[in-house]
């Protein structure tokens, strides 16, 4: 009684509602700013996908208005249907540069193409074993960058290759890749063929 109330030209988004004593009497109107939280919480997960490379992250999408190119639904539906449980993967660089690691030969992002703070002879004496006899410094130091699970973790795919090994649908993993994020993310060694090297181990194939 007496209490101003919010007209409608007033309304700046928030939802207002009235409780009733149950004597005819309004109590003091309460006021829910939902439509600017939700807002706000739009804006944070946009930020979040940009993070996980555009994922999107709504709630209200199902399954099927996820949108996935032709060939990978056609891959996730071969799998679901449980006629293929020997499967075999193959990888390479593309997997792990979200991780951050480069991959090798892209002009301008490759690895070769930011070699410059090591004064290398040429870009790939970095791994020339009689470059590093003589010089083993950015050898070193690049090793030192590339280090697995200090600077750079397992991505999804890594993630689901794991998967599929739980799954006991993995056949074998075949890798150029030497950064092992594979075995990070859970795939036995024994399920590894990692065709140039290993930096755990040290060796080269």
């Amino acid at each position: 009684m007496g209490r101003r109330r919010k007209s409608d030209h007033e309304d700046d988004g928030s939802q207002s509602s009235a409780r009733s004593t149950g004597d005819g009497d309004e109590q003091e109107a309460v006021s829910t700013n939902e439509g600017p939280q939700e807002e706000e919480e739009d804006v944070g997960v946009d930020e979040l996908a940009k993070g996980l490379g555009g994922v999107s992250l709504g709630p209200k999408l199902s399954v099927d208005q996820i949108t996935a190119p032709k060939e990978l639904r056609q891959v996730a539906d071969m799998i679901k249907s449980g006629k293929f449980n020997k499967i075999l993967i193959l990888t390479g660089a593309g997997v792990s540069v979200s991780a951050g690691i480069p991959d090798f030969r892209t002009p301008g992002t490759g690895l070769y193409d930011n070699l410059q703070k090591y004064n290398l002879p040429f870009a790939e004496a970095v791994f020339d074993i009689g470059f590093y006899r003589k010089n083993p410094e950015p050898f070193v130091q690049l090793a030192g960058q590339l280090w697995p699970g200090i600077a750079h973790s397992p991505t999804l795919t890594h993630s689901f290759i794991s998967l599929l090994e739980r799954k006991k649908m993995l056949l074998r993993n075949y890798t150029q890749n030497i950064d092992c994020l594979d075995v990070i993310a859970g795939v036995s060694e024994d399920k590894m063929v990692e065709w140039y090297a290993d930096v755990l181990i040290g060796q080269m194939s």
